[in-house]
């Protein structure tokens, strides 16, 4: 006999049913919905913050803001108050998380509403409202995201493992010659070289090309105002925003700044139409979401991947240093190469399926040391309740990888660097591309240049202290750059080939470059 609603419902709830039409019972379905939700919103707003320092009336927790090492300080308030807390940082709220289990319920599972991005005032000036990264969720952004999708998804990535073959055999070739801290320019002509030569169709050769050292510049730009005292209060009381320029230094920086980079990536952009070679520009043009918004801002969000590809380079710089610093598991890291390699070839492509200790190694650096302590800050939508807290809408939500990667309730000795918990545990939280919608757009493309980078250095080289007066120079791996992109500060180190073998496969594969190039942009397209 077929199962009713009305045969699951008591007597009276039954009848009652009957004798409602069907737009009746909808009329009251939605009036409950409403019911429910100015409920849910009036008693939301009796919820308390989640627990934080102690403020003080209009600054809030302003005067407790760190000077440096802010994931450090998050990482201590967590411990002293929960793995979610808010700070009033001015009229800013401030939501830090420092648990994995939080961040990805917040970000990854409620994604709808925390998939946007802060209204910095600074920051947003100093793009003029175009980079991809920093733009909050709408519209805008999702024709950024459909466009970068195209062009750094994972099947395009796999196509520019040619190009990353023939950049890191002249990294490593760059390598045998290399003394101080020129090695940083090796790996930084790398990472700058494959972005810019996927945009603009040209790769960068010249170790010191002119181009590397205007990108560098525009890059230390943004660092040095996003910094500045001055500008941190703006974004700590965006209503400072409404002064007008003679009054907010920070628009005039701004409005240069922009100025010279949109100048900068205008050229590139009218020299990458007009070269031969394939190339992002050309493959962008003519896209439905190019059509969409100005040449200006196509100009500005192809340009911009530029600097945004150099992050990898700071990854790069913490794996030099954990080389010199755990000489062991590099040990452990070139008796599996020796034994699936050999000393007669390069690693390759194919052998990364045979190399779980070198791809635990890679993991390991990037826990070790985050490039992002703080991750790049969300914001939500909306208002929303979690664990009992109300996050107010519009707060800055800050994923503390800090404090996440360090977090010794998830991994086991979690201050030491050990890459074999990645082996022991399959299932350790990794967060390196953040979390959600905005998730790094190439993280396909900076895996694998850190895969085949990372595997010829250890291949053919023994990273070790450099030495000054017959002493090493010690390193201090706390010692870092204070900004939202974190890194060491520059650093000497010693590269010595392993072998007479290894460097004349390195010599041979190097010669060997200029007829591997003529093939790289038929290899690259689509």
């Amino acid at each position: 006999m077929e199962t009713t609603l009305q045969g699951l419902l008591p007597p009276s709830t039954s009848q009652l049913l009957s004798e409602l039409d069907r737009s009746q019972l909808l009329g009251l379905l939605a009036s409950a919905w409403l019911a429910y939700l100015v409920l849910r919103s009036y008693f939301s707003k009796t919820l308390p913050l989640p627990p934080s320092p102690h403020r003080l009336p209009m600054l809030g927790n302003l005067h407790q803001a760190p000077l440096r090492d802010h994931w450090a300080a998050y990482k201590k308030w967590h411990q002293q108050y929960g793995p979610i807390i808010c700070l009033k940082f001015g009229q800013r709220t401030i939501v830090s998380l420092g648990s994995h289990e939080v961040a990805n319920d917040l970000l990854s599972k409620r994604s709808q509403i925390y998939s946007s991005r802060p209204n910095f005032v600074v920051g947003g000036a100093l793009s003029n409202h175009q980079n991809s990264a920093l733009i909050p969720y709408g519209e805008q952004w999702k024709i950024h995201h459909s466009m970068l999708s195209k062009v750094m998804n994972a099947r395009m990535a796999a196509k520019y493992q040619y190009l990353q073959n023939i950049e890191s055999k002249q990294a490593i070739k760059e390598l045998l010659s290399v003394q101080g801290k020129e090695w940083i320019q090796v790996f930084h002509r790398y990472t700058l070289s494959v972005t810019y030569t996927l945009a603009y169709g040209e790769r960068l050769k010249d170790l010191y090309d002119e181009r590397i050292d205007f990108i560098d510049e525009l890059t230390e730009i943004i660092s040095a105002n996003v910094e500045k005292p001055t500008n941190l209060i703006a974004d700590c009381f965006p209503i400072l925003d409404n002064l007008p320029a003679f009054l907010a230094p920070w628009k005039r920086t701004a409005k240069d700044y922009h100025g010279k980079s949109m100048a900068f990536f205008v050229q590139e952009h009218i020299a990458a139409e007009n070269r031969d070679s394939w190339n992002w520009v050309k493959e962008l043009a003519d896209s439905d979401e190019a059509k969409r918004l100005d040449r200006e801002e196509v100009i500005y969000l192809i340009g911009v991947l530029i600097e945004a590809g150099g992050s990898t380079m700071k990854t790069f710089e913490f794996f030099v240093m954990a080389a010199i610093l755990f000489p062991e598991s590099v040990r452990r890291v070139q008796e599996e190469l020796d034994r699936v390699v050999g000393s007669d070839r390069l690693p390759n492509w194919d052998d990364q399926a045979q190399l779980p200790y070198l791809n635990a190694f890679i993991r390991e650096v990037q826990r070790w040391r985050p490039i992002f302590p703080l991750g790049v800050p969300h914001s939500n939508q909306k208002e929303d309740v979690y664990s009992n807290f109300r996050i107010p809408k519009d707060s800055v939500v800050i994923a503390n990888h800090w404090a996440m990667d360090s977090d010794h309730e998830v991994f086991k000795d979690a201050d030491d660097f050990k890459p074999e918990r990645w082996l022991d545990d399959t299932n350790l939280p990794f967060l390196a591309f953040g979390f959600g919608k905005r998730v790094c757009p190439g993280q396909h493309i900076a895996k694998r240049s850190l895969y085949i980078v990372i595997s010829r250095v250890l291949w053919g080289f023994d990273i070790t202290h450099a030495q000054k007066r017959g002493k090493r120079v010690e390193l201090n791996p706390d010692d870092l750059i204070q900004n939202i992109l974190s890194g060491p500060k520059p650093y000497k180190a010693a590269f010595t080939v392993r072998s007479p073998k290894h460097r004349s496969v390195i010599e041979t594969e190097f010669s060997n470059i200029e007829e591997d190039e003529r093939h790289v942009w038929e290899v690259c397209k689509p």
